[in-house]
């Protein structure tokens, strides 16, 4: 039962690939949702935070479980299952959020790839990651 780390990983991965995501996950994770959580718990009580906790946690699981078998085993889905290219881009992907937030925000731009460390005019005195992401 290792997934905290594949997670961890999935999470470096993200950060590395878009600078303002993890920004986004601390005020996400730490604040809106459980402000919102509280509020809904506060205003409308442990009713109304079942009733929308219970939907959104059973979608959260469904998508969880298409996920790992769309990896491990894609023959035991539907075809329009197999993958997710039939959802719009901004449902799959970052990159939409991405050009939004960098036209908005100029301090988060993409990382570059960088050159390997062995590379003596990479100028970052080797600290690059294997995937090819700039370690600052």
């Amino acid at each position: 039962m290792r997934w905290p780390i594949a997670m961890c990983k999935v999470l470096g991965r993200t950060t590395a690939a878009y600078r303002w995501f993890a920004v986004l996950y601390l005020l996400t994770a730490f604040f809106f949702l459980p402000g919102l959580i509280m509020g809904i718990t506060l205003v409308a009580g442990n009713e109304a935070l079942y009733a929308i906790g219970t939907p959104f946690a059973a979608a959260v699981i469904a998508i969880i479980i298409i996920n790992v078998l769309q990896s491990k085993a894609p023959r035991l889905l539907p075809k329009y299952l197999r993958n997710w290219n039939r959802l719009p881009l901004w449902m799959r992907s970052l990159e939409p959020l991405d050009r939004l937030i960098r036209r908005c925000c100029f301090c988060f731009g993409k990382y570059n790839a960088v050159p390997n460390p062995g590379d003596d005019d990479a100028g970052d005195g080797g600290m690059a990651m294997a995937d090819g992401v700039k370690v600052e």
